[in-house]
């Protein structure tokens, strides 16, 4: 589809089917849309997006969208010290007695469900407290009162199945409110909190728009931003790792996705570079960008332009017209190579 595809009156642009992939539940306008059916759906598997949430979780072992992850038996906990052991599985050598150089001694460790996991009673459709207690709030409150093991509770007549919770007001994040009648999560309530203590006169609805997601290891949350950004990161990830065979760190991709959101960006030529960036940072941004750029871009697109990049012509490099003072003469120079535009060699 072209990037000028029709848009209905919902905003919803014609053949968005072909986007369904990338938005399962988003309405996108025609540039999303072109974009995101340019983007692979064994791709999208592969690296575990989830077209429905908006959320990014490559598997710990992949090969080029990567993390440290720790180095013990069964653990995949991320773990960016040079020992590459979680805190987790240090705490675990310690109380066997072990060091670091004798990690492959200790069991393989059964891992825990990171993240909100669902409420053990039957049926029940809202997240739990924490891991360890199972429970929803309201059956996590119940239990308490009536004084009963997660266990016994899960088989009393008054434990019934709960609707879910509405999501969390915070644009980045995933996870449910902490009851019905809440506005956050638990934890972005706390930072809402904290926030407001340092800044009596926050902005709470910018608040919402820009503040990041719950930072858990191997999920990068995408949500939050527009489809338009949302479909040139994973289109620019896609050729990155297609094309290039270049490595991405998921810290430093969700480290973006976080700026992209706190700058409120509509693309991604909007995000601005700190004074002094990472080099790894940079060096994504600069690729995803130029990736993002070249998905809708063609001969007859890249002509009008001052500097051509190449690649869209088939050859590596720019071609740049901006020393050309004369705007006339610019011009003609552009016109001329473009009746004769450079050409793959054969």
């Amino acid at each position: 589809m072209s990037a000028t595809a029709a848009v209905n009156a919902d905003g919803i642009a014609s053949g968005t089917t072909s986007a369904r992939h990338v938005f399962a539940t988003v309405a996108v306008d025609s540039r999303a849309a072109a974009i995101a059916a340019l983007i692979d759906p064994e791709f999208l598997t592969e690296v575990g997006w989830d077209a429905e949430h908006l959320v990014l979780t490559p598997p710990p072992g992949h090969r080029l969208v990567t993390r440290p992850v720790c180095r013990a038996a069964g653990c995949d906990t991320t773990a960016p010290t040079r020992a590459r052991i979680c805190a987790s599985c240090w705490r675990r050598l310690a109380e066997h007695g072990l060091g670091a150089d004798e990690i492959a001694l200790l069991p393989a460790r059964q891992q825990p469900m990171r993240g909100p996991g669902y409420c053990v009673v039957d049926g029940c459709a809202r997240e739990w407290v924490s891991s360890p207690a199972m429970l929803c709030r309201a059956h996590a409150e119940l239990a308490g009162r009536l004084g009963l093991t997660v266990a016994q509770l899960r088989t009393h007549q008054m434990a019934r199945a709960l609707p879910a919770c509405g999501p969390c007001a915070v644009a980045a994040c995933p996870r449910q409110r902490r009851h019905p009648e809440g506005v956050y999560c638990d934890a972005h309530q706390q930072r809402l909190r904290a926030a407001r203590r340092r800044d009596p006169g926050l902005d709470e609805h910018r608040w919402r728009a820009s503040e990041p997601a719950i930072s858990q290891g191997g999920r990068i949350s995408l949500r939050g931003l527009p489809a338009l950004l949302t479909a040139q990161l994973l289109f620019g990830l896609q050729q990155r790792c297609r094309l290039d065979a270049v490595k991405t760190k998921q810290a430093e991709l969700r480290a973006l996705c976080n700026e992209l959101r706190r700058q409120q960006a509509a693309t991604i030529d909007d995000h601005t570079l700190p004074a002094d960036p990472d080099r790894g940072y940079q060096a994504v941004v600069n690729s995803l960008i130029t990736h993002a750029r070249r998905a809708l871009s063609t001969p007859d697109t890249e002509a009008s332009k001052d500097e051509w990049d190449l690649a869209v012509f088939g050859h590596s490099g720019t071609l740049s017209f901006t020393a050309i003072s004369q705007g006339w003469l610019r011009e003609a120079a552009k016109r001329w190579a473009a009746d004769d535009p450079p050409r793959p060699a054969v």
